[in-house]
């Protein structure tokens, strides 16, 4: 919908003085927005950034100067509690807005977000809901810098900001803003905001780094992870490091299996059968498990209770027809269901089914390959190190498939056009799931159950899975770490784009035999009274300057708001919850037939703790932290996989030389009959184990009941002071 269709289609929905009122107000606010060009405003320089900036929002070099100053004048408007600073750097040349928050504001805030922070020894010393009226009774509340912790500062002030609405609708440059809409999201998704992140703390970063990425020896101190990035990626990290520890167990027996097997075909096939059933109830055991470990981090982070908010905000990225909220009466675009359905059946199936013939036509080209290159080793034409070619090719193509398919998996998502972020990530992940699952395991299903090679088998999926989880690692730590680097250096150049590399580029080669020592800073725009900022070593990210060989030095030190602006946005657990899934699959459904995958899965994540927490820290910049009760909806798909784990391994111990050795002298109608009664002996066993290991620790719904009578106390204790407070009041006029 375009610009004018959506003010058109507002007039009608809010009944507000019809087309020419609705112009007339927005060209009422167009204009006052031209006159902030001659509205003077304190701007900050490096020496007078505040400590206690929390968030940056950043604009484009382009951004017109009246639109910040507009944008700076609202959000103090609306929103008191928010302190804004204006600074434009001298390196990047872009202008950001340097947010932070009041006392009152945080307080405020995490009343409305029903922040969870601790009592009081005396009340209890529980974790409470936050409630400004009751704030004298929690911990250190007397200490304004200490009550909470950056992130909770970060999270309160961002869910502030986003929370900023208009009360009439109004347009911002060409971009249509409506009554009751919030401001900041609808900004950032239309380019006039370039990015909103929040400051690292670098005291707390450098204990992380210290005790965490690079301490290799002692265990993940998850509370101090929690309190820096938020109980989503702490949860995320306490879930790596317990399916790494349980990786022990599979490890283990696979290296004792493997140290073993040669010797006698009989105690071969007995282990490879125990195996492959062990892997059914260690998966089982290990979900189970983790539930429980799951609730002792959601009840001790204060997640365990919280409740899904039935109000929620439209995707800024949502779109469709204006129409009145049945809940909130503010227009809000409307998308029709069955639009997405015409778009997923007609677009995104017919496209996912062609991904899926691709991933076909590749599995077929691997095994013509792989044939030719054994049949050229058998015949002598071809040198025998070359039997892992194919293995390597099939390891090479599937990683870039993956990358592939993620892309096409994100374009379809977004263009089925889903309101809410949940339902559009549960959407992702299971598109990406279908994707990569196919992507991975069908060239090892069609070895194992239409060829029948173990032996091919067990060395595509060594390959496959080592060369993978290698190559994983290498991109995820030193890659992005590299990529960002590199980003920071080109900053400091004031090199933010491709054109201004070219641009620069160019300059130096024309000025090369000038022998300037200046710095090569653009002039100041006389259209702007926005200050540019000025270097200072007490804010600096550490980028040192540099001298080319002509002996002119283009290269600046950046502030920690300009290093931080400059690096990526990191994506989300997403990528990483993937990526162990997947080995899931490859540790329960194929090591009975490769058991050092277990071996391998753990050795690889003893390093991938330590190479993502090395990614967070290090290559990106700090993630909004997110409030949530459990990994989501990867906790179903863990399940799915756990069943999968069931049916893959009872077929191969059918159709296995093991299975016809242990007992030749069964038809295959009747090895087909024990394998159907085996499998669901084995589900009956998992549907026992579930139902024998409570999901919720006896001891935390004990604490849970705790909780709930001391709330219920408490609302009697303060209902019984209104009443007699009211009884006192109406004595009192009784008398008089």
């Amino acid at each position: 919908m375009t610009a004018n269709e959506s003010v058109s289609r507002s007039e009608q929905l809010t009944g507000d003085g019809g087309t020419d009122g609705l112009r007339k107000r927005i060209s009422n606010v167009t204009s006052k927005l031209k006159s902030f060009s001659s509205w003077s405003h304190d701007v900050c320089n490096s020496s007078c950034i505040p400590s206690s900036c929390d968030v940056v929002m950043q604009f484009p070099k382009d951004a017109p100067t009246y639109i910040i100053k507009w944008l700076n004048y609202t959000i103090s408007s609306l929103e008191s509690s928010i302190t804004i600073q204006v600074c434009k750097h001298e390196s990047t040349g872009l202008t950001n807005l340097l947010c932070s928050a009041s006392f009152h504001g945080l307080m405020k805030g995490a009343e409305e977000l029903s922040l969870k922070k601790q009592l009081k020894q005396k009340y209890g010393g529980q974790l409470k809901d936050f409630f400004l009226e009751d704030a004298g009774m929690y911990q250190d509340v007397e200490d304004t810098e200490l009550f909470f912790t950056s992130e909770e500062r970060q999270h309160i002030l961002l869910h502030l900001l986003n929370n900023i609405r208009l009360g009439d609708t109004e347009k911002v440059l060409s971009h249509v803003m409506l009554e009751g809409q919030p401001i900041i999201p609808k900004l950032v998704t239309s380019g006039v905001i370039q990015q909103i992140y929040p400051l690292h703390c670098l005291q707390d970063l450098k204990k992380l780094r210290k005790t965490w990425v690079f301490s290799f020896t002692s265990f993940q101190p998850l509370d101090e992870v929690k309190e820096y990035f938020g109980v989503r990626i702490g949860m995320y990290f306490a879930f790596l490091g317990e399916y790494t520890l349980f990786l022990t167990i599979p490890a283990l027996i696979g290296v004792l299996i493997w140290l073993s097997s040669g010797s006698n075909q009989v105690q071969d096939d007995v282990y490879f059968v125990v195996f492959a059933l062990l892997n059914v109830i260690w998966s089982t055991v290990f979900i189970e498990l983790w539930k429980r470990k799951e609730a002792e981090y959601a009840f001790k982070w204060g997640t365990l209770d919280s409740q899904d908010d039935l109000i929620t905000e439209p995707r800024p990225e949502y779109t469709g027809e204006l129409m009145k909220s049945p809940v909130t009466g503010r227009l809000e675009p409307h998308y029709p269901r069955w639009k997405r359905n015409v778009f997923f059946y007609a677009v995104s199936l017919p496209v996912m089914v062609l991904c899926h013939c691709v991933i076909l036509l590749v599995c077929f080209n691997f095994f013509t390959f792989y044939d030719f290159i054994n049949c050229g080793i058998s015949s002598g034409h071809l040198l025998f190190i070359l039997k892992p070619l194919p293995n390597i090719f099939l390891a090479a193509a599937v990683m870039i498939m993956d990358k592939v398919y993620s892309w096409i998996a994100k374009w379809l998502n977004d263009k089925e056009n889903y309101r809410n972020e949940e339902e559009y990530k549960n959407q992702l992940i299971i598109k990406l799931m279908v994707f990569q699952s196919v992507n991975s395991f069908l060239s090892l299903f069609y070895t194992a159950f239409y060829i029948q090679d173990f032996n091919r088998l067990k060395s595509q999926l060594a390959v496959l899975f080592i060369i993978r989880q290698m190559v994983g690692n290498m991109k995820e730590s030193l890659v992005s770490f590299l990529i960002a680097k590199l980003k920071q250096d080109q900053g400091a150049r004031g090199i933010t784009t491709k054109n201004e590399l070219l641009s620069k580029l160019k300059e130096c080669v024309s000025s090369a035999p000038a022998h300037d020592d200046t710095h090569n800073v653009p002039p100041e725009s006389e259209s702007s009274d926005i200050k540019e900022e000025s270097t200072n070593p007490q804010t600096d990210s550490g980028v040192s300057s540099h001298t080319l060989s002509s002996g002119k030095s283009f290269k600046t030190k950046l502030t920690q708001a300009e290093s931080e602006g400059l690096l990526p946005q990191y994506d989300g657990t997403f990528e990483d919850y993937l990526e162990m899934i997947i080995q899931f699959g490859y540790v329960t459904w194929f090591s009975s037939v490769f058991p050092l995958a277990g071996f391998f899965a753990l050795l690889n994540n003893v390093v991938e703790i330590r190479s993502d927490a090395f990614k967070i820290c290090m290559s990106y910049q700090r993630p909004a932290g997110e409030r949530v009760r459990n990994i989501g909806a990867w906790q179903v798909v863990l399940e799915v996989m756990s069943i999968g784990t069931i049916i893959v391994n009872t077929a191969l111990i059918g159709i296995s030389g093991p299975m016809q050795r242990l007992f030749p002298h069964l038809s295959n109608i009747h090895r087909l009959l024990l394998i159907v009664v085996v499998e669901h002996v084995v589900l009956a066993m998992k549907y026992i184990i579930r139902m024998a290991i409570a999901e919720v620790p006896e001891w935390v719904s004990v604490e849970m009941a705790k909780l709930e009578f001391s709330k219920r106390e408490a609302l009697r204790c303060r209902l019984q002071d209104q009443i007699n407070e009211l009884g006192e009041t109406q004595a009192v006029e009784m008398k008089s």
